[in-house]
């Protein structure tokens, strides 16, 4: 760029210096010739005037016209009235016309001749002058002398003129040159410094250069510096906050374009439909392939703001709700995205709890009004009967106060206020304990109950619920196997050596595959009439699994070959 500049600037100065000098020479040149031509020509004339003069006076002899000539360094003819020439320094015949010499056919009065310069050379480079001779044959007197001396002049005022145009034009072009790099210097100082500025390079600025404007022209660039530095650190900080509260979101957020092209992404987006690395520059179709989407984005187009309920089934189904939002004209969509399902599930789970506990009560309730009311209706006088209906009433009362006493249960857990105290425990005498309260009900369907723990498995755990999880389990093999199976509680060991794994094992009918991942929910079972005849609330493996998880361990269920299931649970090992 300097180069150009300096290029241009000596270009524009080069060209003025010539124009100037070709003009001052040419008219310094023309003024000279002028001038020295008219000194010549007033030279001749008072040559020609004096020659007139002397001739005049008496008879003139060729030596004297000879010997003037050579005296005027010219041509001197001497002519008659009748215009022939009479003497001549150059040789020319007497009786010669004087027309035949170049430059002396000027027609002059003969009676009163006046000195004047002749109007064109006489033949050649030379100038002449005539003059009437007064003496009384008359006549005329023409002087030629050239004007090598004026052309002589002229050159050398042109060569002087030339000479000071190229120290002219080298004056210029070195005063060019450094103007150019000191302009081309100070240029690139600012635009380097402009770059930096358009680079986001902050604490950038510019000293003023030498020229007043270069000095304005910096401060000016210096203010702009500040004021994008202000706008950039304030727009850098609102992103800032932008980014933070987008990250935030649980809901997944997606900018779009015109063309449907993804701008942008948060971190729930990423969450929610997998993406490993942020999909910028793909369409909305080929990363969600998902067409409800792409056609809200373009009912957003026309009507704003639209929203509506999708089943994503990628995977495992879920429930969104997409809410699509138009940003003004070319300014795209954004796209909000709300996981449902876990709502959606929840909201299932409190129809589906207050349908079961309606339905659980149901019984024992209609139950304990039927007899009440039959007593009451005459069966109290008869001893026999009234005893079966008051212990029906018993038994149902029963059932109602462990139904709610495992709500109770399992209402705490879930809202963790269960005040668990893990300490250290003795597998071995828990799982005793446990199966100390259980055996007079295993004795009575005729069921073994095996115990295989070492002694001094230490443990850490809530003493209260590791017992209540034992007889859980226990108890729900005892209602499910036939009489004569047998039911077994032993450890196993496991990759996880902070931990230790008890396994309750029956020889039962086992539990099919579609069962056992929804086995551990409250109220589900496998058969529901039976489950009731057995007096069960179906809550008790989902305590289970709520006291498990909440002393750091977890819990499952597996078949056994060839038949039966196997309940098992984690606890986490004690150390020292």
């Amino acid at each position: 760029m300097s180069l150009g500049i300096r290029r241009r600037v000596l270009a524009v100065s080069s060209t003025l210096v010539i124009l100037g000098v070709t003009g001052a020479g040419v008219w310094l040149t023309a003024d000279v010739r002028d001038g020295l031509e008219a000194t010549m020509d007033a030279g001749l004339v008072a040559d020609a005037r004096g020659l007139a003069h002397v001739f005049g006076a008496g008879e003139a002899e060729p030596d004297d016209v000879g010997r003037w000539a050579s005296l005027l360094d010219g041509r001197v003819i001497v002519a008659g009235v009748d215009g022939r020439i009479r003497l001549d320094s150059g040789g020319l015949p007497a009786g010669t016309p004087v027309t035949q010499v170049p430059g002396a056919y000027e027609s002059f009065d003969s009676e009163h001749p006046e000195a004047h310069a002749l109007a064109q050379p006489a033949g050649g480079p030379a100038r002449g002058a005539i003059a009437g001779l007064s003496g009384p044959e008359g006549g005329y007197v023409l002087v030629i002398r050239g004007d090598a001396a004026v052309d002589a002049a002229v050159r050398r005022v042109g060569w002087q003129v030339a000479f000071a145009g190229l120290c002219a034009l080298a004056a210029a072009a070195y005063v060019a040159w450094i103007a150019a790099r000191v302009v081309s210097r100070t240029l690139t100082d600012l635009i380097k410094g402009v770059q930096a500025v358009a680079q986001g390079h902050r604490g950038v600025r510019l000293s003023p250069g030498d020229a007043e404007e270069f000095g304005g022209l910096a401060g000016s660039i210096n203010q702009l510096a500040e004021s994008l530095e202000g706008t950039v650190a304030t727009l850098a900080a609102e992103r800032s906050r932008f980014e933070t509260m987008l990250e935030r979101l649980s809901d997944a957020v997606l900018a779009l374009d015109d063309e449907d092209r993804i701008t942008m992404v948060n971190r729930g987006a990423l969450r929610l439909f997998g993406f490993e690395r942020a999909p910028l520059g793909r369409t909305l179709l080929e990363t969600v392939r998902l067409p409800v989407l792409a056609e809200l984005v373009r009912r957003a187009r026309t009507e704003g703001r639209v929203k509506a309920e999708v089943d994503w089934t990628s995977g495992r189904r879920r429930r969104l709700l997409a809410r699509a939002t138009r940003l003004g004209d070319g300014g795209g969509t954004v796209l909000v995205i709300q996981d449902l399902t876990a709502l959606r599930r929840l909201e299932t789970m409190r129809r589906d709890f207050v349908a079961n506990v309606s339905h659980e009560l149901r019984t024992p309730v209609g139950v304990i009004l039927a007899n009440a009311e039959t007593l009451l209706d005459g069966a109290l006088e008869d001893p026999q009967a009234a005893r079966g209906f008051a212990e029906a009433l018993h038994r149902n009362a029963q059932r109602l106060a462990s139904l709610l006493d495992d709500l109770l249960d399992i209402s705490r857990l879930e809202a963790g206020q269960s005040h668990l105290k893990p300490e250290r425990l003795d597998l071995s005498e828990s799982v005793d304990l446990a199966v100390d309260s259980v055996l007079s009900k295993a004795e009575r369907k005729d069921i073994r109950v095996l115990r295989e723990i070492e002694s001094e498995t230490w443990i850490r755990a809530d003493a209260k619920g590791l017992e209540q999880v034992i007889v859980n389990l226990i108890d729900n093999a005892l209602k499910y196997v036939p009489e004569g199976s047998t039911v077994r509680v032993f450890t196993v060991p496991t990759d996880d050596e902070s931990r230790v794994r008890v396994n309750v094992e029956d020889d039962g009918p086992g539990i099919d595959a579609q069962h056992r991942e929804r086995i551990f929910e409250r109220f589900y079972r496998i058969d529901p009439g039976r489950s009731r005849e057995m007096g069960g609330t179906g809550l008790g493996l989902s305590i289970v699994r709520h006291l498990v998880e909440n002393m750091g361990g977890q819990v499952g269920v597996e078949p056994v070959t060839p038949r039966g299931a196997r309940f098992w649970f984690t606890v986490p090992r004690y150390r020292a």
